[in-house]
């Protein structure tokens, strides 16, 4: 469930826009576009200050119904996973505008407030990547 937002006032019209995505738990994705690049996020709604960095995409993030999961315990989510994809060129702003430049994909697995600890990644490339993603995240949960 992700929505683009609305430019706020005093925002000048044609800027980037800004999304996010409904998550569990009072927290969101976040997602803020600047040319050639989406800047993703985790936040709480309950604290706007509690803010986790998951990367930048410099494709055309979420236009390929990408999708976060929520690992949850006890019905509260402690953990996300996210695919962010790789490209080549990315010192050249002309080549973040073609997905053709994507060279594979990297699952970042972050922890939430509590389980900060949890902060690891997979090559997309890697066999059974989501499975080891979501070990990754569960069997670190209890190390808190």
């Amino acid at each position: 469930d992700c929505k683009t937002l609305e430019e706020p006032a005093g925002v000048e019209e044609g800027g980037d826009p800004a999304g996010e995505c409904k998550g569990y738990g009072g927290y969101k994705i976040s997602i803020g576009y600047s040319a050639a690049a989406a800047h993703l996020a985790v936040e709480n709604s309950k604290n706007p200050n509690e803010s986790i960095e998951l990367g930048t995409d410099y494709g055309s993030y979420g236009s390929k119904g990408e999708m976060v999961e929520w690992r949850m315990a006890n019905d509260k989510p402690f953990a996300v996973i996210i695919r962010i994809g790789k490209y080549k060129n990315t010192d050249d702003p002309a080549s973040y505008y073609a997905d053709k430049n994507r060279t594979g994909s990297t699952l970042v697995i972050k922890g939430l407030k509590g389980w900060e600890h949890i902060d690891f990644k997979v090559d997309g490339a890697t066999p059974k990547a989501n499975e080891k993603a979501r070990e990754m995240a569960d069997q670190n949960f209890s190390k808190k």
